[in-house]
């Protein structure tokens, strides 16, 4: 059978008995049809129309599964989600089906832009929670939640129970699953309407330390947000962010020192740690990266530090120095170069 190709009214029999044929036949139809389908056998437009309504009637779980997998591996070779997906919500609940199932609803909700009922998300949320399940099956649902808060367009109408739901997959012992649901609550709270609270941000904060760049990519954006909106950050996710400013991509250091700039006009305190790691980056390669650490940190936070604490800034700022004149001397043009003589002039 794996190299023989099937007429196409054999295939069309073989669906309809899926629907009005004895379970014993619409199980031996279906098992047959998926060995088909994996073995390269395509099917027509129609014949997939025929797969989706079998999947809509109540029909034995074995027959079921298989069908899932049938329209899951036409999925991911770009056939288009069609189905309504409330007729699978319970093989997404069944742990032998939820694999296949959750695909579906992650496919449907990254290329069909697709959201989901309150009823569904719940589903999506507890089969993420839940370890009994496949680590990958969890990953997809939790995707799928992601995808569809996103597309959400009024994010306030979203419960706070599903949300909590996503803080508390935060504490899973899991990385990928603990990642994803970070990845659902950045897209939350990059809503400019949307507060989270400093518990959710210093719990996102710790993983601003992993290597793994779709968090990052996420979690940094979410905080410079914030500080253009003058929240405050909490000084793990400053003492994190700092130290992403040797990370090797571009686009990434610039996005935090920005996220150190608005936190500066806001007037929050910055650790000598944290400003230690700061001065490193006037050696960076990037000229975006070393003038606004110039421009912001030595003319701007360091002025205002004395002002307010005389001697002590002396001190700290002394240390620095000749780092600071060899910078300026080297990269500046004569307006911040200016700025810089006016700086020590207020000594």
């Amino acid at each position: 059978m794996a190299e023989q190709v099937i007429s196409s009214n054999i295939i069309n029999e073989m669906l309809s008995r899926l629907i009005d044929g004895p379970r014993n036949v619409s199980r031996l139809c279906a098992e047959t049809l998926l060995i088909l389908v994996k073995n390269q056998q395509a099917l027509s437009e129609q014949q997939m129309r025929g797969v989706e309504k079998a999947l809509t009637k109540p029909n034995d779980s074995a027959v079921k599964q298989n069908l899932v997998e049938i329209y899951t591996l036409y999925g991911s070779s770009g056939y288009h989600v069609k189905l309504d997906l409330i007729s699978l919500e319970k093989n997404l609940q069944d742990v032998k089906t939820c694999l296949t199932a959750s695909y579906l609803f992650f496919k449907a909700a990254v290329t069909e832009k697709r959201t989901f009922s309150d009823r569904t998300v719940r589903i999506l949320c507890q089969v993420g929670m839940r370890g009994e399940y496949d680590i990958k099956a969890r990953n997809y649902c939790l995707w799928a939640r992601a995808y569809s808060i996103r597309e959400t367009k009024d994010k306030q109408s979203i419960s706070s129970e599903l949300i909590n739901n996503l803080i508390e997959i935060l504490l899973s012992p899991e990385m990928s699953i603990k990642q994803t649901a970070a990845v659902a609550l950045c897209y939350y709270g990059m809503d400019e309407n949307i507060v989270l609270s400093a518990k959710v941000l210093e719990q996102l904060a710790v993983l601003l330390s992993e290597k793994d760049q779709n968090p990052l990519d996420n979690i940094v954006p979410l905080y410079q947000k914030m500080s253009k909106q003058h929240e405050k950050i909490p000084v793990v996710a400053l003492e994190n962010l700092a130290r992403l400013l040797q990370h090797p991509e571009f686009s990434l250091r610039q996005k935090v020192i920005w996220t150190f700039k608005h936190v500066v006009d806001n007037g929050q305190e910055l650790s000598m740690p944290i400003l230690d790691l700061i001065d490193l980056c006037l050696d960076d390669q990037e000229p975006h990266i070393r003038n606004p650490v110039g421009r912001i940190f030595i003319t701007t936070y360091w002025q205002d530090q004395l002002v307010r604490n005389g001697s002590e800034t002396i001190r700290r700022v002394s240390a620095r120095l000749e780092t600071l004149l060899l910078y300026f001397n080297d990269h500046m043009n004569y307006k911040y170069k200016s700025r810089l003589w006016n700086f020590f002039g207020n000594w």
